[in-house]
């Protein structure tokens, strides 16, 4: 087999995989155990259903604008700091929230800074670092990386309500704080330094049959005024729209 033909899944592309698989997971895992927190604070605090719901849509809101500010800070200060300042900002939103008292506590808390770890910690990252050691594969690794999504759901979701039940929902917050700022000292361990060089062999030179795409120097201006890139977007918010409307309920939901 010849240098252009090896395969994509290096040693070191695999350990992308998984650090990103990790770091996505984390970042759902902080932001989306939320739904089991909607009965605790309605009954602690007498909040109404949508005064509850609003902590968590201010989340969502600050996910979806720090995607451009992420990817600015990505380019400028690479994945090390950026998943850092991601996960930190996660860790901390956790144990303040287990001392709120207010709801602005909350809105500061979780959704500003839990929301900042979902981007910092979500695709824009995981897409960039992923692309400087995939092509061919890259469908592929996106679909695992992606993954870490529902990972990160279904752990976070679990975990808080198994510690909530004995512990207590500020407990529960804190232990979950605690979690998610211990992943700080292993990913500080990583070579960065290598991890973000990328591939260092070249690519699988195109063949007649997989021609690569024309190089394009692509710029916002450029995407907006493409049919693929509104599909995206109209994909992405009448889904996000329709899920999340749904998702926030489901737990209290099920327990009336």
């Amino acid at each position: 087999m010849s240098g252009s033909e090896k395969s994509e899944f290096a040693p070191m592309a695999i350990a992308i995989l998984i650090i990103c698989f990790l770091v996505g997971m984390t970042g759902k895992f902080a932001f989306e155990n939320f739904p089991n927190l909607v009965s605790p604070l309605s009954g602690e605090f007498g909040f109404a259903r949508a005064t509850v719901n609003s902590i968590y849509s201010m989340g969502g809101i600050i996910t979806g604008l720090s995607g451009p500010i992420v990817g600015t800070l990505f380019d400028r200060l690479g994945p090390r700091n950026v998943y850092g300042l991601g996960i930190l900002a996660g860790g901390i939103g956790l144990v303040l929230a287990s001392f709120a008292g207010h709801i602005l506590h909350f809105y500061f808390s979780i959704s500003l800074l839990i929301g900042f770890t979902a981007a910092a910690c979500g695709n824009v990252t995981n897409s960039a670092l992923a692309s400087r050691w995939f092509r061919r594969k890259l469908p592929l690794a996106l679909a695992i990386i992606y993954s870490s999504m529902g990972a990160g759901s279904f752990l976070g979701l679990s975990l808080s309500q198994i510690l909530i039940e004995h512990f207590g929902w500020r407990r529960a917050e804190l232990t979950l704080g605690i979690c998610v700022l211990a992943m700080i000292p292993l990913l500080m361990l990583m070579p960065w330094k290598r991890l973000a060089a990328g591939r260092k062999e070249p690519f699988a030179a195109p063949t007649a049959d997989r021609p690569d795409p024309p190089e394009v120097e692509w710029t916002m201006g450029k995407a907006v005024r493409t049919t693929a890139f509104w599909g995206l977007a109209s994909v992405f918010f009448f889904t996000g729209n329709a899920m999340f409307a749904v998702v926030i309920q489901a737990v209290t939901y099920l327990i009336e």
